[in-house]
C-alpha cells in the first residue's frame, strides 16, 4: 500500500528545474474579511496577503542494476527474463523509497514527512466503551465517531476555511472499517457510510502509519490534500541514464530527484 507515493492521493508539483540544487517557494497569510457598512462615509477594510519565502534543497534518489554476458545469453535462449525482472524490481524500488520519504522524511538531511511534520496538528483519539483506545476494542459508533471528530476538528480548528477531503489509514484500521458493519440490521460498512455521506473524501491505506507515533502506536492521517497546502516537489522524475559496459559486466543507474 504505497499510498505515500500514490500521486492520485499526494499532490505533486513539477515547478523546479530538473537540474535544480535549490527550490524556492512561498507560504501565504491572508488577512482581512468584507464588511457591510451603512454608506461609503467610511474606508474599506483591507484585504491582504503577506508572502513568506522559504528555500529547500532537492535530493537526488538513486538506484542501479546490473547483469552479465551470461544473463543476456541465457535470456535469450532460455524461458526466462532476469534482465526484464530486474528492472520492474528497479523501477518499483524509486516507489517504495519515494513512499518512505514522503510519509518519514529522512533525518540525515532534515527532511520532515508527513507523518512527522511539526506543523502537524495532532488529535488523541478518546476511549470507548471497553476503556480503550484502540478500534479492534470499539464498536463500529464509536469508530465512526472518532472519524467524525476528525472531520469536525479541522473545521473548527481552521474556522470552516478547511475541509478533510483524505483520510490514509493503517492497513489493520482500513480493514476494520472495510468489513464492520454499522449494526445487526444493515449491510453498510462503516466504510460504505463514510463513502456515502462524504462522497469528496478519499480513503487510503498505508503500511508506513502502523507504530508510526512517537508512542509509537498506530496514526491516522486525515487532510486537505491540495497543492494549496503541500505538495512533493519532484522536478526530476524517474530517469534511466545509459547503459556501462566493462567487459563481460553491463550496469545502467537510475534517478529521481
Amino acid at each position: 500500500a504505497l499510498n505515500f507515493a500514490n500521486r492520485s492521493i499526494i499532490p505533486v508539483s513539477t515547478n523546479a528545474s530538473p537540474g535544480a540544487k535549490k527550490y524556492s517557494y512561498y507560504s501565504y497569510d491572508k488577512k482581512g474579511i468584507a464588511e457591510l457598512r451603512s454608506d461609503y462615509s467610511k474606508d474599506s477594510p483591507k484585504i491582504n496577503v503577506k508572502g513568506k519565502e522559504s528555500i529547500v534543497d532537492i535530493y537526488p534518489i538513486r538506484a542501479s542494476m546490473d547483469y552479465d554476458d551470461s544473463d543476456l545469453k541465457a535470456d535469450a535462449t532460455a524461458n526466462r527474463n532476469l534482465i526484464g525482472q530486474k528492472k520492474v524490481e528497479l523501477i518499483g524500488s524509486f516507489q517504495r523509497r519515494l513512499d518512505i520519504v514522503v510519509a518519514n522524511g529522512q533525518a540525515d538531511v532534515n527532511l520532515f514527512g508527513i507523518v512527522n511534520h511539526p506543523n502537524v496538528i495532532e488529535y488523541t483519539i478518546p476511549a470507548g466503551a471497553s476503556g480503550f483506545t484502540t478500534w479492534a476494542t470499539k464498536t463500529a459508533d464509536e469508530i465512526l465517531n472518532d472519524l467524525l471528530a476528525l472531520i469536525s476538528g479541522m473545521i473548527a480548528a481552521s474556522k470552516g476555511v478547511h475541509e478533510i477531503n483524505t483520510f490514509i489509514l493503517p492497513v489493520a484500521q482500513y480493514g476494520i472499517i472495510l468489513g464492520k458493519k454499522l449494526g445487526t440490521d444493515t449491510t453498510n460498512t462503516i466504510l460504505g457510510f463514510m463513502q456515502d455521506t462524504y462522497p469528496e473524501i478519499k480513503f487510503a491505506k498505508s503500511t508506513r502509519l502502523q507504530g508510526a507515533s512517537e508512542a509509537k502506536t498506530d496514526m491516522i492521517i486525515g487532510c486537505e490534500a491540495s497543492p494549496d497546502n503541500f505538495v512533493i516537489e519532484i522536478p526530476q522524475d524517474y530517469e534511466e541514464f545509459p547503459i556501462f559496459n566493462k567487459g563481460p559486466l553491463y550496469e545502467q543507474d537510475a534517478h529521481i530527484r
